[in-house]
């Protein structure tokens, strides 16, 4: 599930009424960059896109994410100058839009909108990269690792912890090997197709595409390969994973990095399972984690973003009415949210009676 930032303006236009013109020029424009044509805007009088207007209309190439205000528009040649050149000519079959109000504006306020709604809209956070390090390292090297660092990519603690049974081993094959080989093995033939493996020697690893009963094909990342003794795990695939409880989690407040205390075989692969602010909009074809019904709703915030910022830019009576809008909008997303948020996700509460010992 996800959406782009170009659809999710398309359902900001319509929030706030810009009605926006959309077309792919018919000509190439003057050499130095400050024309577009198109004659199919023949059908719109002259300086309709012009300085003449109340505020000037903005000129938005897709392909470039480059926006300028017109300065004047000739009809019916379908001649649009800007204020300020493009960095080259615009060519022939240039996609463009004709905006009310500046694109560079909607991106602002639909990225602030992306971050006030969290934690109702989130990222979904799915992480297996860690493993159990009781009895870790190999025979007659082995040691217990009892603290765990949470990967960077949360913002806050875990909220679920799940353990997965897997196959652990060494690779028994030559160095620089492209696939893993472990001669005591007994895999199950391309039953572990679409897991990964990891390598726990370089922590390099890969989606596993094929596999014998001794060997295991997977692209491992970071040009990584498999050299004599390297460590392995994977999950094995006809076991239920397991919810972990018995935690301790060291510095809440995340001076640093969040870490926590397990005692956690090594035969275990480690699921953390939480949330973390959407993702934030970097340019037209960029996404976010939102179907388009939950993009409506994250557009009713935007639209209160922009009206609220559009108040402080205008006289005191259009301000007054812009504010307006900015709560009517507001109110619509409190709404709305109280039926459309994404599914609450929370620890399951327990009793700790460890103080009683």
């Amino acid at each position: 599930m996800s959406i782009t930032l170009s659809d999710m303006r398309g359902i900001l236009n319509n929030r706030i009424g810009d009605v926006v013109v959309s077309g792919t020029t018919t000509s190439a424009g003057n050499a130095a960059g400050t024309t577009v044509l198109d004659t199919a805007l023949a059908k719109y009088p002259d300086d309709y896109f012009g300085e003449k207007q109340t505020s000037f209309w903005i000129l938005y190439l897709t392909a470039t994410s480059q926006a300028k205000a017109v300065e004047s528009f000739t009809s019916p040649e379908g001649i649009l100058k800007v204020c300020s050149a493009f960095t080259s000519q615009v060519a022939i079959s240039t996609a463009y839009e004709l905006h009310r109000y500046d694109p560079a504006v909607k991106k602002i306020v639909l990225n602030q909108a992306l971050r006030d709604v969290y934690p109702y809209f989130y990222k979904r956070l799915y992480d297996t990269t860690l493993w159990g390090q009781n009895n870790y390292g190999q025979d007659p090297d082995e040691f217990n690792k009892f603290i765990y660092t949470v990967p960077s990519t949360f913002e806050e603690f875990p909220i679920q912890i799940w353990l997965l049974e897997s196959y652990i081993g060494t690779h028994t094959g030559d160095d620089a090997a492209a696939v893993l080989t472990d001669s005591d093995a007994d895999w199950p033939v391309n039953g572990l197709i679409g897991f990964t493996v990891y390598n726990k020697t370089d922590e390099s690893s890969g989606t596993i595409t094929a596999n014998t009963a001794t060997t295991i094909t997977a692209t491992l990342s970071d040009d990584g390969e498999w050299d004599e003794d390297d460590e392995y795990i994977v999950q094995k695939p006809n076991k239920k994973p397991v919810r972990f409880y018995t935690y301790t989690i060291i510095d809440p407040a995340n001076i640093g990095s969040f870490k926590f205390y397990a005692d956690i075989n090594e035969r275990y692969l480690i699921v953390l399972v939480g949330r973390a602010q959407l993702t934030q909009f970097t340019n037209d074809a960029s996404t976010t984690e939102l179907t388009n019904d939950q993009a409506e709703v994250v557009c009713l915030k935007a639209a209160s973003n922009f009206y609220r910022a559009f108040s402080t830019l205008i006289n005191a009576q259009d301000s007054s009415r812009a504010d307006s809008l900015a709560s009517r909008f507001e109110d619509d997303f409190k709404e709305e949210v109280k039926t459309k948020r994404m599914p609450s996700v929370c620890r399951a509460m327990r009793v700790d009676f460890s103080w009683l010992e």
